[in-house]
């Protein structure tokens, strides 16, 4: 999806351009669609995509997820869960995965997506602004461009898990541990927990059965959730790999988002329908 998406939104369709920092090299949205088509940028950095992002069902044909997998992703995210979509290389296709995975949130949430380090946060005080109607959206966790979440931001973005807010994101890395590193490592130093602001982590990447995606960019191998331990480390869970789903582990990921369902197996068998037939 787009961002200007009629049912996206981003801090510069919330303010006017008096109360915005600009910055001549990232145009945000709204920005002269010449210049950026020229420059071949756009305000998340060099290298975007242009014409449009493809759909889940697109994916699911192309290989870079299965149709379990999907239905999976599709489950967590109708339930407002937050996502973090991880690769050990670049261009693996981690944003391509979480652009096609932001319209299965519930009917009427906004995406508010966050610029990096030209993001102000104003959007936080904006009476119009509601937390359990919100997916905070970061193209990626790193310092690789200035576009791109870092620093000090990270831990407010991460916070808004716990206040209300579904949060999207991307990073660099091949397992939890990997995130885990990335977080409390220089300069962010976060704390573990941290990890807890993402309800599922996905992975793209290499598996056992050899899998290539047909679109050139890296398959879903592995879905995980995190649990604290009495001792404050963390418990991994596989929600998905190459075995299969495993419904039990499922199950308990969507307790802890406060969701009952009777039956697991039943609910992502009525989002396969779903997504079979192109309807939402």
């Amino acid at each position: 999806m787009r961002d200007d998406d009629a049912d996206g939104m981003s801090s510069s369709q919330w303010f006017p351009t008096s109360e915005r920092r600009v910055d001549p090299l990232y145009p945000e949205p709204g920005g002269d669609p010449r210049w950026e088509a020229e420059r071949g940028l756009d305000w998340r950095g060099p290298g975007r995509r242009r014409g449009g992002w493809p759909s889940l069902r697109q994916l699911i044909a192309t290989g870079v997820l299965s149709i379990d997998a999907a239905a999976l992703l599709v489950l967590l995210a109708g339930h407002r869960a937050s996502v973090l979509v991880i690769a050990a290389s670049a261009r693996a296709g981690k944003s391509t995965l979480l652009e096609a995975l932001l319209p299965w949130y519930p009917d009427g949430h906004r995406r508010i997506r966050l610029r990096g380090s030209f993001e102000t946060f104003a959007w936080e005080q904006d009476p119009r602004f509601r937390p359990d109607q919100s997916v905070l959206v970061a193209e990626e966790i790193s310092g690789h461009l200035p576009t791109y979440l870092w620093g000090p931001g990270v831990a407010r973005f991460l916070g808004w898990r716990d206040r209300g807010c579904a949060l999207a994101a991307t990073a660099h890395g091949d397992s939890l541990g990997d995130i885990g590193q990335l977080l409390a490592g220089y300069p962010l130093r976060l704390p573990l927990a941290s990890l807890l602001a993402f309800d599922a982590v996905v992975r793209l990447g290499p598996s056992a059965l050899d899998r290539e995606a047909g679109s050139g960019y890296l398959p879903v191998t592995t879905v995980w959730s995190a649990t604290p331990t009495d001792a404050g480390g963390l418990v991994p869970a596989t929600l998905l790999d190459d075995a299969g789903l495993h419904l039990s582990a499922v199950g308990d990921s969507l307790a802890r988002l406060r969701v009952e369902t009777r039956d697991v197996e039943d609910d992502l068998s009525a989002i396969r329908r779903r997504i079979d037939r192109g309807t939402r």
